[in-house]
Formats: structure tokens, sequence, C-alpha cells
């Protein structure tokens, strides 16, 4: 996530392996915004929050914001049969994405094997180095894997992250209206 200069104002976007997952223009001046790192921490939780959520219902979480041009997430495909059988023998459940949990961990706990969060002044990383999630989140067309994106950002974490940065940028005098 990144707070981006657009026309002198203060914007949010969220991109996903280079894809657009959400826009949005803020309106306050960009001039004004000096460090926005005192927030990302709560925004980050918010993030770990819409995995949990995403994981818990593998992968119907609802309205896809509209840059992402998903419209609405169903639930991830099923396993394959006879993964699935060999998963359950070898005691690792029906879960989809989670085998041993480590690309789980590393979405929703923080300082655990692959998060990644890494606050700066005017901007944000979040999410995982476990290197299979680029596999789910975007297999190629030579790969047999389903899309299954762990990453997932819906409308109302969108609203939810809006909601905490003008906060946040209110209660810290750093949000000086721009001319929209």
């Amino acid at each position: 996530m990144a707070a981006v200069n657009s026309a002198g104002r203060l914007g949010l976007s969220f991109e996903i392996q280079g894809v657009p997952q959400m826009n949005r223009v803020l309106g306050a001046k960009i001039s004004a915004i000096k460090d926005l790192r005192p927030i990302w921490k709560d925004v980050c939780r918010l993030l770990r929050k819409n995995e949990f959520d995403t994981f818990l219902k593998q992968g119907a979480v609802g309205e896809a914001a509209p840059e992402s041009g998903v419209g609405t997430w169903g639930e991830w495909k099923e396993l394959n049969k006879k993964y699935a059988a060999r998963k359950a023998a070898d005691g690792f459940g029906s879960k989809i994405l989670i085998r041993e949990g480590y690309l789980f961990r590393s979405l929703v706990l923080e300082k655990t094997k692959g998060s990644v969060f890494g606050p700066h002044p005017l901007w944000m990383e979040y999410g995982t180095t476990i290197p299979y999630a680029a596999v789910h989140q975007r297999p190629k067309p030579t790969n047999k894997l389903p899309k299954r994106e762990p990453l997932r950002i819906t409308k109302v974490t969108v609203r939810g992250v809006v909601r905490l940065i003008s906060k946040y940028l209110s209660d810290s005098g750093q949000k000086e209206r721009a001319n929209i």
C-alpha cells in the first residue's frame, strides 16, 4: 500500500503482484502529510484480520474493490480429490491453502516466518515471502494449480483502511483539505 501524489492530493493504492486492487484519492493535501508510520500498524492489523477471514471462509470473502476486476469472490476451488486424500492421510486436514500453516501464519501473525510488514513515512509493505503464495495468487498457464488468491482486498477492508488513515490525519493535525 502506498500514499501517492495525485494532483497534490493524498491517494491510497493496493497492488498485489503488479495487479491493482484498490485506488482511492483522499481529500488531504499530500504536502501536509509528514509521517503515516504511527497508523501503519493498525492498517496492517486490519489487513491481517481480512486475511484471517479469507482463510476461514476458504476464499469466499465477498465484494472485491472494483479495480481488481474480480467482482464478487466465491470459495477457492476444491482440492484435487487425489491430493485431498493424500493430504488427509498425511494428517494435514482438509483446509485449502493450509498444509503446515506457514502461508496462513505469515499473513495473519506478525513477526513470524515469512510475514512482511515494512512501515515507511508515506507507504508500507504487507505480505508474505512464502514462495508458493505467488504460485496460488497468479498461477502460470502451464501450471496445473487453480487460481486461489491468498491475498484478497475487499470493499469492506478498503473502507476500513480509508477510515483509519483519515481519522489519524485529522487527529494528528496532518489533514489539510485539498481543493477537489
